[in-house]
């Protein structure tokens, strides 16, 4: 059984990375999907932060829950 993450796909100088919101892992894809509704703010508000502190150019393109295991055979996460 794969763990659920909550990710976001973000634009960085032209090319798309995915990071990992790091606080939150899950079982289900509907318990992710639940937090993100009930959380959406703050998970917002700690993504941009991030992405202001680390990517300063970086445009939130996507969020969403996934498999962990769906990033193993690509570049991964950031």
């Amino acid at each position: 059984m794969s763990l659920i993450i909550l990710f976001a796909s973000i634009l960085i100088e032209g090319e798309t990375k995915s990071l990992s919101y790091k606080p939150a892992l899950f079982k289900t894809y509907g318990e992710c999907r639940s937090y993100l509704s009930k959380e959406n703010d703050l998970v917002l508000e700690t993504l941009e932060r991030h992405i202001q502190k680390f990517y300063p150019d970086g445009t939130i393109l996507y969020l969403d829950c996934t498999k962990r295991s769906d990033f193993e055979d690509q570049n991964g996460l950031v």
